[in-house]
């Protein structure tokens, strides 16, 4: 019985060992400047989606007026828009 328990605390202190042998898992860096490419995508992403909210927001707007020519002006306004950024994303747009 001693024999083994002997074996078994060997075996729990070999993968303690080799655990704490093992590289630390990566980590980012956080002092690492992004380029300046992703920097301007990113504010004119911020702007377009800015500008697609607000679109979003007028279309509501029409909605609760009830003025049809209002909700196609809007909607229209709103379509152009979404499709641009989906474009400049690179996705396909849906079929039904």
């Amino acid at each position: 019985m001693s024999t083994r328990m002997g074996w078994i605390v060997g075996a729990v202190c070999l993968m303690i060992a080799g655990f704490a042998v093992l590289p630390a898992p990566a980590q980012d860096p956080k002092g690492v400047r992004p380029d300046a490419g992703q920097v301007r995508t990113d504010k004119a992403e911020g702007s377009k989606k800015k500008e697609l909210d607000a679109s979003r927001e007028r279309l509501r707007a029409a909605y609760r007026s009830g003025d049809p020519a209002a909700i196609k002006a809007a909607r229209e306004s709103y379509q152009k828009l979404r499709s641009e950024a989906t474009e400049r994303n690179g996705s396909a747009p849906r079929t039904r």
